[in-house]
């Protein structure tokens, strides 16, 4: 594997893939049309009806730490 693969995984102990997934669709955005690590967030893209967003998530916490778009969460 190349050294540039590092940056594209989630640290360990890190929330896994699904665990990311399963927090943003609980908000209720829309469908998760993408999702990948890049290094230092998991960027999860959602559509909904009136929504297109991206969120930037800490791989930690799982938090939302910054969001693009429209129907963005408010917290």
């Amino acid at each position: 594997s190349s050294e540039s693969d590092w940056g594209r995984r989630p640290p360990a102990g890190g929330k896994t893939a699904s665990q990311v997934a399963r927090a943003v669709e609980e908000r209720k955005l829309g469908v998760i049309t993408e999702m990948e690590f890049e290094q230092p967030a998991w960027e999860v893209s959602v559509r909904g009806e009136s929504t297109r967003a991206k969120l930037y998530l800490d791989p930690m916490s799982g938090e939302v730490q910054r969001c693009r778009g429209r129907g963005c969460p408010t917290n």
